[in-house]
Formats: C-alpha cells, sequence, structure tokens
C-alpha cells in the first residue's frame, strides 16, 4: 500500500464524515473543558476548615472516647506506662477558657500491684494538662 493511496482514502473519508467528525471534535473540546474545570474546582475549591466546623482542641476519640493529650500525659508520668488499662474515658467538658475530662484507669504501682484510680484533668485552651487531681 502506498501513501498516496492512504491518503487518498483518508480525504475520502473526511469528505464522507465531516459532520460526524465536527461532532466528535466538539464533544472531545466539550469534555477537556469540564475536566479541566474539575481537576481546577478540586484544586482552588473551598478549603476544608470553611466546610468544617471547627474542632476544639480537646475532645473525646469517636474511636474510643479517649483524650489523646490525657493519655499522653499519663503515659508520661505513670510507673509503668505499658500497664495503663483505661476503665473508663468521660466526656469532655468546657470550663471558662479550658477544659475538663475525668478518666477511670488501671496501672501498676511500684510495688507491681494494680491500682484502680479515677482522676479529673484540667487542660488549657491549647490542650496542656496543668492539673491532675485523683478523685476518692
Amino acid at each position: 500500500m502506498s501513501m498516496k493511496y492512504i491518503g487518498l482514502k483518508w480525504r475520502q473519508f473526511v469528505l464522507a464524515h465531516k459532520s460526524l467528525l465536527r461532532r466528535v471534535r466538539a464533544s472531545v473540546i466539550a469534555l477537556s473543558i469540564i475536566c479541566i474545570t474539575l481537576v481546577l474546582g478540586f484544586y482552588f475549591g473551598t478549603p476544608e476548615s470553611a466546610t468544617e466546623p471547627k474542632r476544639e482542641p480537646v475532645y473525646n476519640s469517636a474511636w474510643d472516647s479517649s483524650v489523646w493529650q490525657v493519655e499522653s500525659w499519663l503515659k508520661k508520668n505513670l510507673k509503668d506506662p505499658d500497664s495503663l488499662e483505661v476503665v473508663r474515658w468521660y466526656p469532655v467538658h468546657k470550663i471558662g477558657d479550658g477544659f475538663a475530662v475525668q478518666v477511670n484507669y488501671r496501672a501498676h504501682n511500684s510495688f507491681g500491684g494494680i491500682n484502680v484510680e479515677t482522676r479529673l484533668f484540667q487542660l488549657d485552651n491549647k490542650g496542656n494538662v496543668y492539673r491532675s487531681t485523683p478523685i476518692r
């Protein structure tokens, strides 16, 4: 097959299907514009902070109701942090500029015995624990 033959066949095809080719070209252009618009919309769209409500710095986890700041404090301050077993997390309460949360847990003491304790933690507005009080 020679190149002349292929060129001739292509010209005949184009002439015979001119309106079809115009529709295909218009569809490709329209689809390209839609894709570009979607990509730009996702990239430059509204920031997450505008669509989601602002979350407080101290909150109960939806997974296990824990408060990560308090759990971190406990692991730093217990004699045997690996023995920490939380019995119950109570809801976080906003108090003035800070937060308060109560937790009931068991952990090993210095002698290897298991203590069950309930503590009230007070946190500032940034989520730092500034007071831990045992509750009897």
